[in-house]
């Protein structure tokens, strides 16, 4: 497999980005998309669950293949839901598809960790029906960031694109998660 290769990026980097940048773009867009349905009061509970979702995911992630549980591995990498729909982005690199495959992986889990770490605030004030759009713009908003940001895409994306080389090299076929396309 051929892949478009990016500068590297450090983890503490990584980190720091999801903490920054990564979380208030995020949190300012599920500000939009909440609208009344949270209290004003809670938006900082909100932040707060964003970026500790972000940074367990990030820190998922940013796992080697040798520091992780082949059922943490596979937990990680499958848990995320069926019916989910490919995360978007306004600009895609014209990189093969099983790159933007990987990296769409990546902010399927990411969005996934932050969709749980949201949790509290949906069962006391997001509404069911709220949710497929608030999904969508947890998963949209990463996937564009890391778009927009190759080496952050690069380095989040690295144990998706392992499993899909290894698959690949192995001539296994794999059925993937919706979310990654």
């Amino acid at each position: 497999m051929q892949w478009i290769e990016q500068e590297g990026i450090t983890a503490i980097a990584v980190i720091r980005f999801a903490r920054t940048s990564l979380a208030s773009q995020l949190t300012v867009n599920l500000a939009v998309v909440c609208g009344n349905a949270v209290p004003m009061e809670r938006h900082r509970e909100m932040a707060a669950a964003v970026k500790s979702g972000l940074e367990t995911g990030c820190r998922f992630l940013l796992h080697t293949r040798r520091n992780v549980s082949d059922e943490t591995l596979w937990r990680g990498l499958f848990a995320i839901p069926c019916y989910w729909e490919p995360a978007t982005a306004q600009y895609l690199p014209l990189w093969p598809r099983h790159q933007q495959q990987a990296y769409r992986w990546a902010a399927a889990i990411l969005a996934y960790s932050v969709r749980n770490a949201l949790e509290d605030l949906h069962a006391k004030y997001i509404p069911d029906e709220l949710m497929p759009t608030l999904n969508r713009t947890v998963r949209n908003t990463i996937f564009e960031l890391m778009v927009a940001d190759p080496s952050l895409g690069w380095r989040l994306s690295r144990m998706p694109r392992a499993f899909l080389s290894l698959n690949a090299e192995q001539g296994h076929i794999v059925r993937l998660p919706n979310p990654v396309g």
